[in-house]
């Protein structure tokens, strides 16, 4: 994924799961630090494992809220959310709990299959459009920046936390 990342950054994957793209930015990020945010304990466990026995250090494994990232305020540089948004239960508080947690400046990424496409054969309980990304990011603080069309079937929409200088 194209998210222009410095090898310092701090990044937190929302929803990270096993860890499938917690790794990746890990990876990225050599002297950053990628905060891996599950509500789940068991999949918070899992990677705290999986980090141990590679002996990855910049991971940290985070147990958020439905309603709370629980990340630290002003922290981050990205967060990136791949095919979790539309599952959150508390998208507004969620979204809130982001801003605070980004950099003036900082990005959000979010990642969802396009509800616009019908030949997606995905259920379109897991499918958002891009209007209803932007309308409730930007209702909560950000500022929609582009879609990136670099993805098949999702849509790859990035904001950024204003800065205060419009």
């Amino acid at each position: 994924l194209a998210l222009d990342l410095k090898a310092s950054d701090v990044v937190a994957d929302i929803g990270s799961g096993t860890g499938f793209f917690t790794f990746r930015l890990a990876e990225l990020v050599p002297s950053g630090r990628v905060y891996a945010v599950e509500v789940q304990q068991a999949l918070v466990d899992t990677i705290q494992v999986r980090a141990g026995r590679q002996g990855i250090r910049n991971v940290t494994p985070v147990l958020g809220r439905a309603d709370d990232p629980s990340l630290p305020s002003n922290r981050l540089d990205v967060a990136l959310i791949v095919s979790s948004y539309h599952e959150f239960t508390h998208p507004r508080e969620m979204l809130q709990q982001l801003v605070a947690a980004i950099k003036p400046g900082g990005r959000l990424v979010v990642v969802e299959y396009r509800a616009e496409d019908e030949t997606i054969p995905i259920e379109s309980v897991h499918r958002m459009s891009e209007h209803q990304i932007i309308r409730e990011a930007e209702a909560a603080g950000f500022r929609f920046r582009e879609t990136l069309d670099v993805l098949p079937q999702q849509h790859v929409v990035v904001f950024v936390v204003p800065t205060g200088d419009v």
